[in-house]
């Protein structure tokens, strides 16, 4: 850890890997048993119950809620207020308390982290949450697990273990509807038709929108050229972003965008919304679209197919610009901001 004054509790309902990094001795790691599976509950109760019992500075919540009235120095992480913002992607029958319970939440935490300034926009307008109280501390990945692969060996038994024989164009994420994939769909299509006929196009993630289980759209070329993968090994993802020609990833709606990181870490040409987080993360490395003009999604992944020397001009950008983010400045960030609340 980067501060050797810092303890840590952390409380959780999962089983946890051992820590062995070094610090681990100043983790303590307490396992609270959920109730019922129910969320609200178990942060509203057993967390409760078990804060009581231990003396803390500093309470961080890393997703969206807080305990009711908690009574002290408190930290909520919020990655983006899509709930919000946009209710019309999520009609869940929980959706109006849930809803309620992240903006009081937002109001009662003494310190907001995000992840993105874009997000930290969105949070002024929607909660009506002054500035000063907003930190930006962005994400990261891990470049030892993401990194440009070029070993033949292991490219060659990515291909062979999914069946993949050519060029393809490449999506990672929860396949649901802010993600705006049923254009990338329509695009893949125009772009197999008019310039590239043995292009497939590889969707990894779970299908959250169940139109697109069999979605295809009318008239369109694309046969069997389309690939729902669902969830792949983790160790895969960074081959799967080496091979790729492009990421291409049009969202709606992001609080940051990791798969965009993910991507441009191993090498791969970023095709982005204009104006998103997506956008302000892959900085100039971006190739930057109209989400809501289908041409324009085509046009961009065309272009990187079409241009060999502008595909290596994004690819050697979004190496450039993916150093620019590590887990250690996330984290001397996260303690920074525990130092300024304790400091009020």
């Amino acid at each position: 850890m980067l501060d050797p004054a810092l303890t840590i509790l952390l409380l959780t309902n999962h089983n946890l890997p051992p820590i062995n990094w070094t610090g681990a001795e100043r983790v303590q790691v307490v396992k609270i048993p959920e109730p019922l599976r129910n969320n609200f509950l178990w942060s509203n109760l057993s967390l409760r119950m078990q804060l009581r019992r231990h003396s803390i500075d500093v309470f961080h919540s890393p997703g969206y809620t807080l305990p009711l009235w908690l009574a002290l120095p408190s930290v909520v992480t919020i990655h983006d207020v899509s709930y919000a913002a946009h209710p019309e992607w999520y009609p869940y029958s929980s959706g109006a308390a849930r809803k309620a319970w992240y903006r009081l939440s937002a109001r009662s935490a003494d310190y907001i982290l995000t992840i993105s300034k874009f997000s930290r926009r969105e949070i002024e307008r929607v909660y009506g949450t002054p500035a000063g109280k907003i930190l930006v501390v962005p994400l990261a990945v891990d470049r030892r697990r993401f990194r440009r692969i070029e070993q033949k060996e292991l490219l060659d038994g990515l291909r062979r273990r999914y069946g993949l024989s050519g060029d393809f164009l490449l999506f990672v994420g929860d396949i649901h509807r802010r993600r705006n994939v049923k254009r990338i769909i329509e695009a893949f299509g125009s772009i197999r038709e008019h310039e590239c006929q043995n292009l497939e196009l590889v969707l990894i993630g779970r299908v959250l929108d169940s139109s697109l289980r069999t979605y295809e759209p009318i008239g369109s070329p694309c046969g069997g050229s389309v690939r729902m993968l669902g969830y792949v090994p983790e160790e895969d993802l960074a081959l799967f972003y080496s091979l790729a020609k492009a990421f291409v990833f049009p969202s709606f709606y992001e609080g940051f965008g990791l798969g965009v990181l993910e991507a441009m870490a191993c090498g791969c040409p970023v095709i982005v919304s204009k104006g998103t987080a997506c956008e302000e993360v892959a900085g100039e490395a971006a190739i930057c679209v109209d989400p809501k003009d289908t041409k324009s999604i085509a046009d961009a992944a065309a272009l990187v197919l079409r241009n060999p020397t502008f595909a290596v001009q994004h690819s050697e950008a979004g190496l450039k610009r993916s150093e620019q983010f590590s887990w250690a400045k996330t984290a001397e960030e996260t303690r920074a901001a525990y130092q300024r609340l304790l400091s009020r």
